[in-house]
């Protein structure tokens, strides 16, 4: 009986070494093994690419203010370094990192000017890729201080029937940096006032902002914004009503023109009675 048992025993330590000896075994195996992004990597040679760039991505049109960059991107390659150059206009560029990505400020211009942006990559292993070229219309730009802004305007609004109406008004600093208000008169609002009064509808003066619109002036790009903003509510109705749209302004003339939208509720997508204004500062 003793002799079985001792039998028994040296079976079960036998049978744990051999599976202690096949898990190590496995697991050594396991920890050669490459996975497939390590595979991947091995025969991904930088040193060999033939470095080709299928296009730049970025403005095609921007205002050449001397104030606010854009950015440009060419395809992106890793291992890979891009150099950066303007043509046809001077300006202050800014490489990335990664360097397929570049800040580019276009200097101030008094005219109009056709410029490209030129982009060249040259691989980790030495080899360098034909030019590629993105062709940039530059819009002459003056700057403005905000105070400019602030005062009286004349000029056109033309609605989506193509009629035209004459806007004289008063533009007024908003509680937001750099806004405009376009304010309400007796509860008909600045712009689109022939609609309102058509439907005979005007704004309530206890629910803000009672009918006034605010634009918002980016003062380094020439920009001009309806953001979405709700602009109250009407009686008889009741009614409630957004606004939207965008444009430029130019400092050479003091001009603004901008196009934007009636909408019925905060996702702006109605865009009804589609119009427009040219104002200029008096």
């Amino acid at each position: 009986m003793v002799l079985i048992v001792f039998i028994n025993f040296l079976k079960q330590n036998i049978m744990k070494k051999i599976l202690s000896l096949i898990l190590i075994v496995a697991i050594a195996f396991s920890g050669c093994k490459k996975s497939d992004v390590e595979k991947a990597n091995k025969d991904y040679d930088f040193n060999n690419i033939d470095p080709v760039i299928y296009g730049i991505t970025g403005p095609s049109a921007t205002a050449a203010s001397g104030l606010a960059a854009v950015t440009y991107m060419a395809t992106p390659r890793g291992g890979s370094t891009f150099t950066w150059e303007t043509i046809g206009h001077g300006a202050e560029i800014t490489v990335l990192s990664p360097s397929y990505k570049v800040e580019i400020k276009w200097n101030q211009s008094n005219v109009d000017v056709d410029a490209q942006v030129k982009c060249v990559e040259r691989t980790q292993g030495g080899k360098t890729s034909e030019p590629a070229y993105i062709d940039v219309a530059l819009s002459k730009f003056k700057p403005m201080a905000y105070e400019e802004f602030l005062g009286d305007w004349s000029g056109t609004e033309t609605d989506e029937g193509g009629n035209t109406y004459d806007i004289n008004l008063t533009l007024t600093a908003g509680e937001v940096e750099n806004t405009l208000i376009f304010s309400a008169v007796d509860g008909t609002p600045a712009l689109m006032a022939a609609l309102f009064e058509d439907w005979g509808e005007t704004f309530q003066d206890n629910i803000a902002p009672a009918g006034n619109i605010t634009l918002y002036i980016d003062l380094l790009t020439g920009g001009a914004t309806f953001n979405c903003d709700y602009i109250g509510q009407t009686l008889p109705g009741p009614w409630d009503y957004w606004f939207s749209g965008e444009g430029t302004w130019e400092g050479f003339n003091k001009s603004m023109t901008v196009s934007y939208g009636l909408q019925f509720d905060d996702s702006c997508g109605d865009n009804y009675n589609a119009s427009s204004f040219t104002l200029t500062k008096q």
